[in-house]
């Protein structure tokens, strides 16, 4: 069983917080994984309530920084150290518990959105998810969801050095053998309320799009601030070679206990970028946290961006996106608005890609990767004269 896998499984149980640390970190140091997956990887296999406690409160800035937060949470006397050499051992009657901590390369979330084009005569949108997603850039399985897209959006970059996009998209641009699969991006700052924070980026085909503008909303509508924990950066495409020559995506990672108020949110986020750009064209979408309990039936009516019928919902209420088999939930979520926007996309092209199956990985190994699958649409090629 690989690294990855075991800590995916690994549990606390009867162990004491001093014991489960010591054996993740047995593991974890034969791994290539990032702080953010260890994170999470380490905060699921606790015992309630210490697992809420840490997974809602504790730093993400280094793994680190999350264990001695952790054994400080149960008073414990023991710290996590960083070793001189790499071959320094563990010792379990030592006051500090040492493992080595190398650099990996980290764009947090699966939750990952794209806007892609494998078809000749169409080009593909498509949109990954919420909650728990790791992108790392040597998994041949990541890299083949992005190129297979001309656009892609990333949810939910946790990365606070700043450093694990761009390598990222250096590995990713390593391997592109013409001008056609070199892709460009644009990213946000780092978004949140608290110490955590987010961030959203677009993947995109140089050949086939360009960037006409970004805009960072300011949530700061008077008697409604800070309506949203991670505000929409939005990004005006320019793409020349589809049936509309320019559209507007508005992105979204709701936070799920307020996944109500930000949905029907985003539709004042529409009205302020529609009157400071002049597109007619817009996509919604991300992770809207919109299933599962988080959006009661009862509350649809109150969320304008399902109410009003100029927007068109072309995922539904059943589309399973999760990549757990216990888990049934239309999380992520993709919506247009404009004439022209919704006649260029045919709901029919809405597809969402199990990269578990295309792969044969293990719903374990799928985790490792994000727990969403990428949810795509294809935007229709501009139609050839004579």
């Amino acid at each position: 069983m690989d690294p990855a896998t075991q800590l995916v499984s690994l549990r606390q149980g009867t162990r004491t917080l001093e014991v489960h640390i010591q054996n993740f970190l047995d593991i974890a140091h034969l791994s290539d994984l990032p702080d953010c997956a260890l994170i999470d990887f380490f905060g699921y296999g606790l015992n309630e309530p210490l697992k809420t406690s840490l997974l809602t409160n504790g730093p993400r800035r280094s793994f680190m920084e999350f264990l001695d937060f952790a054994l400080l949470a149960v008073g414990s006397t023991f710290t996590v150290g960083v070793a001189e050499d790499s071959d320094a051992t563990v010792n379990p009657v030592m006051a500090d518990i040492i493992t080595t901590t190398p650099v990996y390369v980290c764009a947090d979330r699966p939750e990952q959105r794209l806007v892609s084009a494998d078809r000749p005569e169409q080009r593909h949108v498509s949109a990954d998810r919420p909650e728990q997603r790791h992108v790392s850039a040597d998994r041949p399985e990541q890299r083949h969801s992005i190129i297979r897209c001309d656009l892609m959006l990333v949810l939910e970059i946790k990365d606070a050095k700043g450093k694990a996009f761009d390598q990222l998209m250096t590995h990713l641009n390593s391997k592109s053998r013409s001008r056609a699969d070199t892709f460009s991006s644009v990213i946000s700052e780092r978004l949140g309320r608290k110490t955590y924070k987010e961030q959203y980026a677009f993947i995109y085909r140089q050949k086939m799009l360009s960037v006409k503008a970004v805009y960072q909303y300011p949530d700061t509508q008077t008697g409604d601030e800070d309506a949203f924990a991670r505000e929409p950066f939005v990004v005006w495409f320019s793409a020349p070679n589809a049936e509309i020559k320019d559209f507007v995506i508005i992105p979204i990672h709701t936070v799920p206990e307020a996944a109500v108020k930000e949905i029907d949110e985003l539709y004042d986020v529409y009205q302020n970028v529609s009157q400071l750009w002049q597109s007619d064209n817009f996509i919604i979408m991300g992770d809207f946290n919109a299933a599962c309990g988080y959006v009661p039936k009862r509350q649809w009516v109150n969320i304008r961006l399902r109410s009003e019928s100029e927007f068109v919902w072309l995922t539904g209420d059943k589309l399973d996106t999760s990549v757990k088999a216990s888990t049934k939930c239309a999380y992520d979520r993709v919506v247009l608005r404009g004439e022209k926007m919704i006649a260029a996309v045919s709901p029919e092209s809405v597809e969402v890609f199990n990269f578990k199956d295309e792969f044969g990985l293990t719903e374990q190994q799928a985790l490792a990767v994000s727990d969403h699958f990428p949810l795509c649409i294809t935007v229709n090629q501009a139609q050839r004269r004579g």
